[in-house]
């Protein structure tokens, strides 16, 4: 196991870090959207417990849950420098509604060519997964969409 994803208590992270060091496993805390449960909702929650940490405590970004959180998915990323170790991405119809739904990547209102644009200044090299949280009959051209979006965006880099 190289990640660990998870959105645990910030009064646990002393003994977490001593764990990812001694058994070398990154922890990626994971933001879901604003809500009274949701403690990573934003970029400065994961920055709080992160800080005097070492590299192996960061964020896996999830872009959508930002999105229906209200946030901007760039700067979220922007704030994140340094700190992300891995991303869900994900596109959703409408900016700061928790029931928003899954859209393909760059259909929704996720600014996907930018979010991709900032990943690459940063020169992020971690895990990226494609998550789509809407089951529909079309749910695996939605997909194809997606990865398809991502691909186009990585040959435009190379012309």
């Amino acid at each position: 196991m190289k990640t660990l994803v998870a959105e645990p208590p910030a009064e646990v992270f002393d003994k977490l870090e001593d764990l990812c060091d001694e058994y070398k496993i990154d922890l990626a805390i994971h933001n879901h959207p604003k809500s009274p449960e949701s403690k990573y909702w934003q970029p400065e929650n994961v920055l709080e417990v992160c800080k005097g940490r070492g590299k192996r405590i960061g964020a896996c970004a999830d872009t959508g849950h930002w999105v229906r959180s209200g946030l901007d998915p760039v700067e979220c990323l922007r704030k994140l420098k340094k700190r992300i170790i891995s991303l869900h991405l994900k596109d959703v119809a409408e900016s700061g509604k928790p029931e928003a739904r899954d859209v393909p990547l760059g259909t929704g209102k996720a600014n996907y060519a930018g979010v991709l644009k900032e990943l690459h200044a940063q020169g992020f090299r971690g895990v990226m997964t494609i998550e789509y949280e809407h089951l529909s009959p079309q749910l695996a051209e939605d997909v194809a969409k997606c990865v398809k979006f991502v691909e186009d965006f990585a040959g435009s880099l190379e012309a």
